[in-house]
């Protein structure tokens, strides 16, 4: 989930809001640095360019959030996934005491296995607007403006950058921008 960047920067930018609270372990972060290159695997980036987009992404997330990391307990739980290489990412949630998942592979994160950990899966863009939902108006007008901000780079203007948001599947998110 941390690996792509809109939604990265979606989900940092609603946590700098003070919306909710982000929670990663080391082996979070690990697997997001692997995968941040593979993100730009159609790019004119060279090797080194993406693992310095990598080495910078996770730098901002631990400078941006210096409480978030977590480090689980390394013990089974009973944790039964489709993926067990998955199973640390329940493992911090639950250490952390987390309510939800934010996931884009909510297959791999059966709601019947979590609801014990009172967990939920969640995908990005219902997270962001059930995040969303819970603060006001001016929150919103921040986030706008701090995404409007990340991005100057990559889009023309706000409805440029709303456009995105909808290709990427975030559209309630998009919505709830506009």
């Amino acid at each position: 989930m941390l690996a792509g960047t809109i939604r990265r920067i979606v989900l940092t930018s609603i946590a700098q809001t003070g919306a909710f609270t982000p929670i990663f372990s080391p082996k979070i972060l690990e697997e997001t640095h692997r995968a941040i290159p593979r993100t730009y695997k159609n790019s004119a980036f060279s090797e080194a360019e993406k693992t310095q987009r990598a080495d910078r992404a996770v730098s901002e997330l631990c400078s941006a959030f210096p409480d978030a990391l977590v480090t689980p307990e390394n013990t089974a739980m009973g944790i039964e996934l489709p993926d067990q290489d998955d199973v640390h990412v329940v493992q911090t949630a639950v250490k952390a005491r987390a309510g939800f998942i934010v996931t884009e592979n909510l297959r791999d994160f059966p709601p019947k296995m979590l609801a014990a950990f009172e967990i939920c899966p969640i995908n990005t863009d219902h997270f962001a607007e059930l995040s969303l939902s819970a603060v006001d108006h001016k929150y919103k007008s921040t986030l706008r403006a701090r995404l409007t901000q990340e991005f100057e780079c990559e889009f023309a203007d706000q409805a440029d950058m709303i456009e995105r948001l909808r290709k990427v599947g975030l559209k309630k998110l998009a919505d709830l921008l506009m």
